[in-house]
């Protein structure tokens, strides 16, 4: 726009000269001042130099105005200038980091010709939502803008680009794999060395995966996806590394994206379902309780098993919406049953480091009408291993609620005796693999003996997994195990099948196989 008006300016200029010039020749030519003089002079009376003074002093004044006007101009339209230049830097680059946007890198892929060489390397962080999740927004972005200090340096003529989040995209003009290759250990370096704030050290790894042109594709838009795919197969490996793009990756995001999709179809339309297995009274008999188990069983009648749709939603952030969806019907349906039957539920190990956890069990439980003091939460070993603070934290206010906290997989883990007394926690479950041996390992059996007798020391009640065999009952509960769940007792059922199992085994006898003959 300001080039227009320049261009309209000048030739505005261009045309008032031209005029001029002609007016001039033509006075010269018809000698016009002595005839304007000469009829100023034959007629006096009318005064005619005093109107010709007065019009040559409103040009003057005239021109200076023009002349004052014409320098505004100027100043007004660097200014514009500048603010334009401002605002094509601004929409071209990422606010926090300085490093060009994602707009300004399909702009710059979409003008790439076919022939053209060119290197794309997708740069994803590992563990910074970690370290921005307990630091705080403050502490993570000083962190992105260090790593983006770090990528720019590398190298002078790269294109680094902040894609989103903490994935950075960067461009290697005329690189083929090779090049790019070596380009891609030398950041890897960079990232890998300490980020020091405020005298706190930060280690930040990365992934990246590469995509070249022409090897890999003749479309410069395709690469980003292509290295995409790359980068994810780096990020499999625990260590930083980079991986260049290979066609067989294709089929694995393929075979990902449709388990991917089924999974979010399954939990959208609650094909995933709880199903319970009931605890039981190893002392009289008597059903205290149940544990709810996610089940998915496709339409053609397969079941995949939770081993393999639990991390799934864990590394698609699909945990929480699985987690009350199954939560909530599980409430809702335990609330039909006996006030006395105990609902038991597991957390996965991921969602201890959402500090909204109380606050989402809190409000399912107000919608349901389920009483907190019916609910038992179950956590792993490893968990409170590996967060042991935050699970504290999280276990003060889960109990705040009236919720009972119980200790799975008790012995499989690597939890010392301090830690144990330490943990909140309401009930130690034992796990399966010492009830599975007891019977035929004597040092299982005192294992699992020192476990339930550590338990009523600490004054937690106690479960055993796992009971299979009458002999195995019959050893938990010389050993003074409180309650045990397995096959002996039942599998896990559906709502409906668990309601009329119930309904069967109200009150224990000899017949159900609920207690056995001591």
């Amino acid at each position: 726009m300001q080039a227009n008006l320049r261009k309209r300016a000048l030739k505005d200029a261009l045309w008032l000269i031209v005029a001029g010039v002609m007016f001039w020749v033509a006075s010269y030519q018809l000698d016009l001042f002595d005839r304007l003089v000469a009829f100023v002079e034959n007629h006096e009376s009318w005064e005619l130099d005093e109107i010709i003074l007065a019009a040559l002093s409103a040009g003057t004044m005239g021109f200076i105005y023009a002349a004052r006007r014409y320098s505004d101009l100027k100043v007004e339209t660097a200014r514009r200038e500048a603010a334009e230049q401002e605002a094509r830097w601004n929409a071209d680059r990422d606010s926090l980091t300085g490093l060009f946007n994602r707009r300004y890198l399909e702009d710059y892929l979409a003008n790439v010709p076919e022939d053209r060489r060119l290197s794309v390397m997708m740069v994803d962080l590992n563990g910074f939502k970690k370290i921005n999740d307990l630091r705080g927004h403050s502490i993570g972005d000083r962190i992105l803008c260090a790593i983006a200090d770090r990528i720019r340096s590398v190298r002078p003529d790269i294109i680094a680009t902040r894609y989103g989040g903490d994935e950075f995209i960067v461009l290697l003009p005329g690189e083929d794999p090779t090049g790019a290759g070596v380009v891609a250990t030398d950041m890897l370096d960079a990232l890998d060395a300490p980020i020091l704030i405020d005298g706190e050290e930060y280690r930040i790894g990365a992934a990246i995966g590469l995509a070249s042109m022409p090897h890999h594709s003749t479309e410069a838009s395709r690469l980003v996806h292509k290295a995409d795919l790359a980068m994810y197969q780096a990020k499999r490996r625990e260590e930083s590394s980079f991986e260049v793009f290979h066609p067989w990756f294709l089929t694995d995001v393929e075979e990902a994206a449709s388990s991917e999709q089924q999974l979010r179809d399954a939990i959208r339309d609650e094909t995933i379902q709880p199903y319970y297995q009931p605890l039981v009274e190893l002392e009289n008999g008597r059903i205290v309780g149940c544990e709810a188990l996610a089940r998915w069983f496709r339409e053609d009648g397969t079941q995949v098993p939770p081993s393999t749709f639990i991390p799934l939603a864990e590394k698609l952030g699909l945990i929480d919406e699985l987690f009350e969806s199954l939560l909530r019907r599980a409430c809702m349906d335990a609330k039909e049953w006996d006030e006395r039957v105990t609902l038991s539920f597991n957390l996965s190990a991921s969602q201890l480091d959402d500090v909204a956890l109380p606050y989402r069990v809190a409000s399912i439980l107000s919608e349901t009408g389920f009483l907190p003091s019916r609910l038992e939460l179950e956590l792993t070993e490893s968990t409170f291993v590996q967060n042991a603070e935050v699970a504290l934290d999280t276990i003060v206010q889960l109990k705040a609620l009236g919720v009972r906290i119980a200790l799975d997989d008790f012995g499989t883990g690597y939890s010392s005796l301090s830690q144990l007394a330490r943990l909140k926690i309401d009930r130690v479950k034992i796990d399966r693999s010492f009830v599975m041996q007891c019977m035929a390992d004597e040092r299982s059996m005192s294992v699992l003996q020192a476990i339930v007798a550590l338990s009523q020391t600490l004054k937690l009640a106690t479960t055993a997994e796992g009971i299979e065999q009458n002999d195995q009952y019959l050893e938990l509960q010389r050993a003074g195990c409180d309650l045990g769940q397995g096959f002996l007792f039942s599998r896990a059922l559906s709502p409906s099948d668990f309601q009329d199992w119930l309904n069967r085994m109200a009150v224990p006898d000899e017949k159900n196989m609920l207690r056995a003959a001591v």
